[in-house]
């Protein structure tokens, strides 16, 4: 016994010992995999959504099928059009987003915080980065919009781009629209060995070695000896972690590696201690030691303690063997540590919690409809004979002369022969109307897409098209929401970050004037340098709010203008001209107004001028008549 338990000691002190990093990698793994797995059945799902999409409607069993009836492969797509009239209609939508003063409420004195993320929003050519992310929204049910720095010359940058929602995968147990529940969010993507080498050259060995699996695990440096396999993952919430490192990690036909970046939130505890005496009221105790802390209360007796708790957000680029690169707490001004990203979301399965979009909903009722035309075009292109033997001399020619339009066959005297034409019943027919109305039921009507029905009145064809949009609102506030989320990131990372002197300015709007931010100027009464706009004071919310600005709105507004036109007049008001050329669709009509603006002012000031030199006139003949002793009367001051 003591021999064995001898050798058991010589082998755990020959077996190498997990390091911190160790620890941290398997455990960064397991979670990923368990991820990895759960988003992979959203996945699957969405590679049928996206194929719907394209018109690839038909699987390969379903051509088989029809290729051995001889029956026509027919795709009529009826879910691209109310997919791509969803996103134009969103895009069609003007928006203002505006800062408010969280204190007062007040959008004047935030005035330098909107215009601030006017120009975040024109440098990033938001609009574009939108129409993705919408478009990623309506087919899989998800968006997202990553925020992040970059220099440019040193001088910090706020960008705000589109991500695929191919290359982000959430913690499985989310369950808020916020993700403030999510522990963790991973970006990945698939990188060659080479250029991984390039970007991190000092772990040029443990990337290359990433790439030697040995059967259904691999054999890595960190762990000598031992291969890793789906058993290694803890298993929680009832999914396996049963999976092939192979496929995770690793794409060994292309040499290449997935690249995994993790953000992964911790839950903080801080104390504070409240006193009187303190300078400002309040310390933080969780910085100091236990002597230090001691000392305090020693010094400061009665103190208040308190505690609170915040979220750390750290961050980490691993691959299968390997943490390349770590940062703790790299947003240590954000007391919720949220990720960098901001989610569109749709809707969501409530057994799986899977999002989806609108495409989901249409996939039944398209199925049906590409299968009743196809039928319906087979039976109208098809001819049976009915026929006694011996009736033709040649079955096959009979057979290709009976479904040629003009054939010319020889039948024999006193033989049956006929050729049915098995035109649709109406069942048929019934059933493709079915379906082609199922469509219409389940999501985006035909009124709404700009095909009115001839046949409904234009009450009928209006109340359509207000239940259409009913349908998608809820896709537009998630975007909207997306949109807030972001900039409010975005507005976070400015208040960190944008601490020297600023000029902006919106190049997408000719009226927009250039504002500058952080701008320092001296006081001329003490002499001391002050901040104005500075971006570092207060706390602000954004509001965003919406128009709709398609042609058919422009020319309702303008029509009313022009109604009111008359009772303006006639109440003796003066009617604002420039006002109903700027609602009117009129080229150069800018140029026009602000000619029309010109010309108004040069009046104004000939006017003035009159009124100057007549005032001036009868002042002097006043003084004329008064040293001629005429009675005059002293209020006169006009001729």
């Amino acid at each position: 016994m003591s021999q064995y338990l001898l050798s058991m000691a010589d082998l755990m002190k020959n077996t190498p010992q997990e390091t911190e990093d160790t620890k941290k990698l398997r455990r960064w793994k397991s979670e990923f995999a368990l991820d990895f797995k759960h988003h992979e059945v959203w996945a699957n799902k969405k590679r049928q959504w996206e194929k719907f999409y394209d018109g690839d409607q038909l699987s390969t069993d379903e051509k088989q099928a029809l290729a051995a009836r001889g029956q026509p492969e027919v795709v009529i797509n009826r879910i691209a059009p109310r997919v791509d009239s969803v996103i134009g209609d969103f895009l069609s939508r003007r928006v203002m987003m505006r800062a408010r003063d969280r204190g007062t409420g007040d959008f004047e004195k935030a005035r330098y915080i909107t215009e601030a993320l006017r120009y975040v929003e024109d440098q990033n050519r938001f609009d574009e980065q939108e129409a993705l992310t919408v478009k990623n929204l309506c087919i899989g049910g998800q968006g997202w919009y990553k925020i992040h720095l970059e220099f440019d010359f040193l001088e910090p940058e706020v960008k705000i781009s589109h991500r695929s929602y191919n290359d982000i995968i959430l913690d499985r147990r989310w369950r808020r629209i916020d993700m403030k529940d999510a522990k963790r969010l991973w970006e990945h993507v698939w990188v060659e060995i080479d250029d991984l080498i390039e970007l991190y050259p000092d772990f040029k060995q443990e990337i290359e070695s990433s790439v030697e699996m040995v059967g259904e695990g691999f054999t890595g440096p960190s762990h000598p000896g031992q291969t890793w396999t789906g058993d290694d993952y803890a298993i929680s919430d009832n999914v396996s972690a049963d999976t092939n490192d192979l496929e995770v990690f690793l794409d060994k036909g292309r040499k290449r590696i997935r690249l995994i970046n993790v953000w992964e939130r911790v839950q903080k505890r801080i104390e504070f201690a409240f006193h009187p005496g303190l300078d400002g009221g309040v310390v933080e105790l969780t910085k100091m030691d236990k002597q230090e802390i001691s000392d305090f209360h020693a010094i400061y007796k009665g103190a208040q303690v308190f505690t609170r708790y915040r979220w750390e957000l750290n961050s980490g680029i691993f691959i299968a063997n390997k943490i390349l690169e770590e940062t703790l707490d790299v947003r240590p001004h954000d007391s919720d540590g949220k990720f960098p990203f901001a989610r569109a979301l749709g809707k969501v399965e409530h057994e799986t919690n899977l999002p989806y979009g609108m495409v989901k909903q249409y996939i039944d009722a398209q199925k049906e409809y590409n299968k009743r035309r196809s039928k319906l075009l087979h039976k109208t292109n098809t001819n049976q004979i009915i026929m006694e033997e011996g009736a033709v001399i040649d079955v096959e020619r009979a057979r290709k002369e009976a479904a040629k339009p003009d054939g010319v066959l020889v039948v024999k005297p006193g033989k049956r022969f006929e050729i049915n034409n098995d035109d649709p019943n109406q069942t048929d027919v019934f059933m493709l109307q079915l379906s082609s109305g199922e469509i219409e039921e389940v999501g985006v009507a035909k009124e709404f897409m700009g095909n009115e029905n001839k046949v409904m009145s234009g009450s009928a064809i209006e109340k359509r098209q207000i239940a259409s949009d009913k349908m998608i609102r809820p896709f537009y506030a998630a975007l909207r929401a997306a949109r807030r989320d972001a900039f409010g990131i975005a507005l976070e990372e400015m208040q960190q970050f944008w601490t020297s002197q600023k000029l902006v300015s919106i190049t997408d709007d000719e009226n927009a004037k250039g504002i500058v931010l952080n701008q320092r100027v001296e006081n001329q009464m003490t002499g001391e340098v002050e901040i104005i706009n500075n971006l570092r004071l207060g706390k602000y919310d954004i509001k965003i709010d919406e128009d709709i600005e398609t042609p058919n709105v422009r020319n309702e507004n303008f029509n009313q203008l022009v109604q009111l036109a008359p009772a303006i007049v006639q109440s003796g008001q003066p009617f604002p001209i420039e006002a109903l050329i700027g609602a009117s669709d009129m080229p150069g009509k800018q140029d026009l107004i602000a000619m029309i603006t010109a010309e108004k002012q040069r009046q104004m000031e000939i006017a003035q001028a009159n009124a100057m030199t007549a005032q001036a006139q009868a002042v002097a003949a006043h003084a004329g008549a008064a040293q001629n002793g005429q009675n005059v009367s002293p209020n006169v001051t006009g001729g």
